[in-house]
């Protein structure tokens, strides 16, 4: 599309003025149309492959991932093989948005990702501490705060058991100093 422009001198070439690119990076209607092809064909296209990439690598650049730098590749991976098992489950007439379904899998994927590297580093960890080895600073922070609590829970038990042992807790002050309605009246 070619546009003349008033304040260009008339012995320039004409502006091109290219469009506009589309403001979402997916779009749930083409994305749509793309799944109906693989399910009429029963086989995954070669576009909705790439919208799975690209839907796990938008994913996996959130914040709440950046800590996880070493392991990003693999889960975006693990993402985006778990999404080409199950995309035949989506079911086109029940639902019409495959973007938010694609991304709560791949949502879903990432966390039991993050959760089994957590259970693999806690184990790695305690494996450690038993060979006299120091274990990572995560270990030892969670380490210091679970210990932290189990001393507030003896000490609020050790209290309890005081206040019990004083028989505190037997005494009725009213029989000990009388009733305030009763000196008042007098």
């Amino acid at each position: 599309m070619v546009k003349k422009c008033d304040s260009i001198p008339k012995n320039s070439p004409p502006v091109e003025i290219k469009p506009k690119k589309k403001k979402n990076y997916l779009n749930n209607k083409d994305m749509l149309a793309e799944l109906r092809k693989c399910h009429e064909n029963d086989r995954m296209t070669e576009e909705f492959a790439k919208m799975i990439m690209l839907l796990a690598e938008r994913y996996g650049s959130r914040y709440e991932y950046s800590d996880y730098s070493p392991h990003i590749e693999d889960m975006k991976s693990v993402a985006v093989a778990n999404v080409v098992r199950a995309w035949r489950s989506f079911d086109l007439a029940l639902y019409n948005n495959p973007f938010a379904y694609f991304t709560q899998a791949i949502k879903h994927t990432f966390w039991q990702y993050v959760s089994q590297e957590k259970k693999h580093r806690i184990n790695r960890d305690t494996i450690l501490v038993s060979m006299g080895e120091l274990p990572s600073d995560t270990y030892m922070e969670d380490y210091q705060k679970e210990q932290a609590e189990l001393k507030k829970i003896r000490l609020d038990a050790l209290a309890d058991d005081i206040i019990d042992d004083s028989g505190l807790d037997d005494i009725d002050i009213e029989e000990e100093y009388g009733d305030d309605d009763d000196t008042e009246q007098k």
